[in-house]
């Protein structure tokens, strides 16, 4: 049977207390990229939603998927949303709709 999942939240380490190695939101592109020739992690009409910190020197564009990643993992952006933390802080509500 499919085992993919209809929906996949993720709330990732913002690398504030401790620096990352790697971008959270690219590893799951990624992973969802990788899958496709395997089998599926995300059903086709899966969400993949994403909370992206992004400080006040950064754009949230920069710190996405670009447009061939986008295509390569089957993901379209459906919404973003900022929600500020504070002066210096926001997070980004991010969903994408895996669309094949």
């Amino acid at each position: 049977g499919n085992n993919a999942f209809d929906v996949i939240i993720s709330d990732p380490p913002y690398g504030i207390r401790e620096s990352l190695v790697s971008n959270p939101t690219q590893d799951l592109f990624d992973m969802i990229s990788s899958d496709r020739d395997k089998g599926r992690l995300l059903k086709v009409g899966g969400r993949l939603v994403i909370f992206v910190p992004c400080s006040k020197d950064e754009e949230i564009s920069d710190l996405l998927p670009n447009d061939d990643e986008h295509k390569k993992a089957g993901l379209r952006l459906v919404v973003k949303q900022r929600q500020q933390l504070n002066d210096s802080l926001s997070r980004w509500l991010v969903a994408y709709e895996c669309i094949s």
